[in-house]
């Protein structure tokens, strides 16, 4: 039996039928569309793969390199991952030849404080936002960075994070998996007293109190196309408050200041070292890095470094050279989910300091 409402709505409005039939050729064209852009991409694929520019290993994704970056370096730099080959020279080298552990850099402090021009407000005072102090002036302009590699601290973590699989169970960031000279939370003593070692805690433990320009990294892991990598990482400052740890607070504000991007522009080696001649430069010409990077008005930044922080350097193992040693592969600027300083704009809370020197800012939960 026919569906007489159904009927009179097919035979009382005629349009429908129009609208139907266009679904149809709407989603047909889609189709057919869609097809026409999976053929092309798979002829570019076979083109380049015939001219030998199939990148492979860390930065095999084009995408990622379209996206993020258009620095040069990515563009040319090319790796292509032969098993055979790595499989030889570890049976040739050994494992130690060619593992390479986590490693952290610590950078010694820069000068870039104007003495006596931080307010520490009322540290007896308990609520967060009464007499909260004022953050230091910094001179204008910054402090040249003049360090070499050489002046860096390294540390390695391979003791206890030996692959990939590792991670990121045993990061250097919990005290039980190290011989951490302090917990992360609770503590009586502080580092700005000397009672802990700064330096014995980020040899046994974590780097972050020794340079809080690091990152507090707790996880690691790429998206499900493999064409962009996510670091999860945690503001330390927030760990421990109170008056005997206003020194330690102090020195932690690196680890908001990593949540506030900024704009940059790349230049190449010349320019850098004239707008810098004191600027730490590679020996010689054949070790000049392609591309380097000076902070700039966001008018004038790159489409892809308007909102940045760290530079991504992808590596990987270059199996043809005796012993195999690493090489860079590709090189992007990073990238934040959604804007910290924005989001602390519109919570309007107080004069919309992102931190207090009072050390206050634990009820700040967007910025942990």
């Amino acid at each position: 039996m026919k569906n007489p409402t159904a009927s009179n709505v097919t035979s009382g409005f005629p349009w429908q039928k129009c609208m139907l039939g266009g679904a149809a050729m709407w989603m047909a064209l889609n189709f057919y569309l869609a097809e026409q852009l999976s053929q092309l991409a798979d002829s570019e694929g076979t083109n380049d793969n015939a001219n030998g520019n199939r990148k492979g290993g860390i930065a095999h994704s084009r995408t990622q390199l379209d996206q993020v970056s258009v620095d040069p370096q990515s563009q040319t730099a090319h790796y292509s991952f032969d098993r055979k080959m790595a499989e030889d020279a570890l049976s040739v080298h050994g494992r130690d030849a060619i593992f390479q552990p986590l490693r952290a850099y610590v950078e010694k402090k820069i000068n870039d404080t104007v003495p006596g021009t931080i307010d520490k407000g009322n540290l007896n005072e308990k609520k967060p936002k009464v007499e909260a102090g004022r953050p230091g002036k910094f001179y204008v302009p910054l402090p040249l960075r003049e360090g070499s590699p050489e002046d860096l601290r390294m540390f390695e973590y391979g003791h206890r994070l030996r692959s990939c699989n590792d991670m990121p169970a045993k990061f250097p960031v919990d005290r039980g998996l190290g011989k951490h000279v302090s917990r992360n939370v609770n503590n009586r003593d502080t580092f700005s007293s000397g009672k802990l070692n700064v330096w014995e805690e980020a040899k046994e433990g974590c780097p972050v109190n020794a340079d809080p320009f690091l990152p507090w990294i707790h996880d690691i892991f790429p998206d499900a196309k493999g064409s962009v990598i996510h670091i999860i990482a945690q503001n330390k400052r927030r760990c421990n408050s109170g008056m005997q740890h206003w020194e330690d607070i102090h020195d932690l504000e690196p680890q908001v200041t990593i949540m506030q991007p900024v704009s940059v522009k790349r230049v190449d080696e010349a320019t850098a070292k004239k707008l810098a001649p004191n600027l730490w430069s590679p020996a010689t010409e054949n070790d000049a890095t392609d591309v380097r990077y000076r902070l700039a008005p966001h008018e004038e930044a790159d489409s892809d470094g308007m909102f940045t922080r760290f530079i991504c350097r992808f590596r990987a193992i270059d199996y043809t050279k005796t012993p195999p040693e690493p090489v860079v592969v590709g090189e992007t600027l990073s990238t934040y989910t959604y804007n910290y300083e924005y989001v602390n704009y519109r919570k309007d809370l107080g004069d919309l300091s992102m931190l207090t020197p009072k050390g206050k800012d634990n009820p700040m939960f967007w910025q942990s």
